[in-house]
């Protein structure tokens, strides 16, 4: 009976630290990736910052009120065209429901904070972690050299393009 209760609490605590170890699976982006895509650039029909532009079609990719629009418009292809235009203003709209005024289309540092909200990281290791939306990869954060950094994510979740670098 004691060795029965031993290994019945050796089995909760396994269970408890599997569950603790899962759990930044799932959580929100940390203060530091939170800050660097608050940070990214601004966007707008034209742009040509193309890293971004598909971290940005990566993330409305998967976000569920503008994927068929992203697709209609090409992918994720890095071109901010109508289609992402028009994707970022449906964003805006869940957004900002009673603020016409930020549906503007344009991807600044009120519409970064937005998605940085909506974002969590994924898998992670000392090399690496995803910045994911609903458990899809967005972003690919590499950590290896001094600093992080970011690539954007295509439509398989793989890493793509070079962003930046912090």
């Amino acid at each position: 009976m004691k060795t029965m209760k031993k290994a019945l609490v050796f089995v909760l605590v396994l269970v408890m630290m599997i569950s603790v170890m899962a759990l930044p699976a799932s959580a929100k982006l940390s203060t530091t990736y939170f800050s660097d895509v608050s940070g990214f650039v601004e966007l707008y029909n034209g742009s040509l910052a193309n890293g971004y532009i598909r971290a940005l079609q990566a993330f409305l990719y998967h976000y569920p009120y503008t994927q068929a629009t992203i697709i209609s418009g090409g992918g994720i292809d890095g071109g901010y065209g109508s289609a992402t235009e028009s994707a970022v203003k449906i964003y805006q709209q869940k957004k900002w429901p009673y603020n016409k005024n930020e549906w503007d289309g344009r991807v600044g540092s009120k519409t970064w904070t937005k998605i940085a909200n909506d974002l969590s990281e994924g898998e992670a290791t000392m090399e690496h972690v995803y910045l994911c939306y609903n458990g899809n990869h967005v972003m690919f954060v590499d950590l290896r050299a001094e600093g992080r950094t970011y690539y954007s994510c295509n439509a398989q979740g793989e890493k793509d393009r070079y962003i930046r670098s912090y």
